[in-house]
């Protein structure tokens, strides 16, 4: 990262009570054909990495296995970057 330029760090509480997971949030490049926002999470101290990502339509994917396999884009990355208005809307059905 180049001197000068802001950094954002995301904290999001773990399912253990009073512990939180840190990630750095770094926005990405998008195709407005595939997504209007988009925006790369990476898990502190390990090598984890989320892409979330928001279309024209308000649809969210997350590259999580929650979202993946469970909750159909309503997981915790993407929960925290539209809590924080950095994801446009989001359809939750």
């Amino acid at each position: 990262m180049s001197a000068g330029r802001a950094q954002l760090y995301l904290k999001i509480p773990a399912k253990k009570k009073d512990t939180f997971h840190f990630y750095s949030v770094v926005p990405l490049k998008t195709d407005a054909s595939v997504a209007v926002r988009a925006w790369r999470l990476r898990k502190a101290g390990q090598k984890r990495v989320y892409d979330i990502s928001v279309d024209a339509k308000g649809w969210v994917t997350c590259s999580c296995a929650d979202s993946t396999f469970r909750t159909h884009g309503r997981c915790k990355h993407a929960s925290a970057l539209k809590e924080l208005g950095l994801l446009l809307k989001m359809n939750e059905t």
